[in-house]
């Protein structure tokens, strides 16, 4: 990430530290305030946030509460109670419940306080998986968990999106991710997972970049554009899918894993 922002305030050093632009990437309050000079460093400054504000909270806790399972009805309350958040903000901003409105949506979507439920849904599988515990309950199973919250997603979307989806999302995903470490856990130690792992966060901050160019400028010009759209489409995601991966790699090998290498000797020596 800070290569990234060194990069961008390179990139637009003229307006780098303007009050429109980017001094709020530098003190990580982008999804509240500004726009910031990183596209989607909204995103990025809720992970900093929470990586400064967790380790706090849970320190904290476990003066009180020493056993790990102790937290987890806490995280729980906590991820249930981001959607009564967000209905609060939603009837401030449209008076109405079930009100539809996109320009509305962005004081929920960037707020790391209205959109949390997938870090919070983290913390309760971590919590789970250094406790040790299995599902104690059929409802509890992971197989009946990803079923569940399925069709709660297809039920919310329908109700009110803005409002549910979050939460939804966060539980199916959770439940898959929790369904691997109990029914697969090898696959988190496959070769082909630890790629995805390491490459993904980069793919996740450079692939903006050039999907426009992909989309406006390349996709057109291929020979089945016109008469095979959909298979267009699948070719424009394929090329930006291993353009990702190549920069990726690239800044994996050059950037970050040098600096994991120098924290692992850092953190050795306490």
């Amino acid at each position: 990430m800070g290569f990234l922002l060194a990069g961008g305030y390179v990139a637009v050093a003229k307006y780098a530290l303007t009050k429109q632009f980017g001094w709020t990437d530098l003190i990580f309050i982008t999804n509240f305030y500004n726009r910031g000079i990183v596209d989607g460093s909204w995103s990025l400054c809720t992970e900093e946030q929470f990586y400064i504000i967790t380790p706090l909270v849970l320190s904290f806790l476990a003066s009180y509460m020493p056993l790990a399972r102790s937290h987890r009805p806490w995280l729980w309350g906590l991820l249930f109670s981001v959607p009564l958040l967000r209905s609060a903000v939603w009837f401030i901003y449209t008076g109405h419940f079930f009100v539809h409105d996109p320009k509305l949506f962005s004081p929920i979507y960037y707020s790391s306080l209205t959109h949390c439920d997938g870090l919070i849904m983290g913390l309760i599988i971590a919590n789970l998986w250094v406790s040790g515990d299995k599902p104690t309950t059929k409802l509890a199973h992971p197989f009946v968990l990803v079923a569940l919250s399925a069709v709660l997603l297809v039920v919310f979307n329908h109700v009110q999106r803005e409002i549910f989806d979050f939460t939804v999302l966060a539980l199916f995903f959770g439940s898959l991710v929790w369904l691997g470490l109990q029914a697969h856990p090898a696959i988190f130690n496959s070769k082909l997972f630890y790629w995805i792992s390491r490459l993904s966060f980069g793919m996740y901050l450079n692939h903006e970049y050039f999907c426009p160019w992909v989309v406006n400028a390349l996709i057109p010009k291929l020979p089945m554009a016109t008469r095979f759209p959909a298979l267009t489409d699948m070719a424009g995601v394929g090329i930006v899918t291993i353009l990702s991966a190549a920069i990726s790699l690239a800044t994996f090998c050059l950037v970050e894993h040098p600096f994991l290498q120098m924290r692992k000797i850092v953190l050795g020596t306490r």
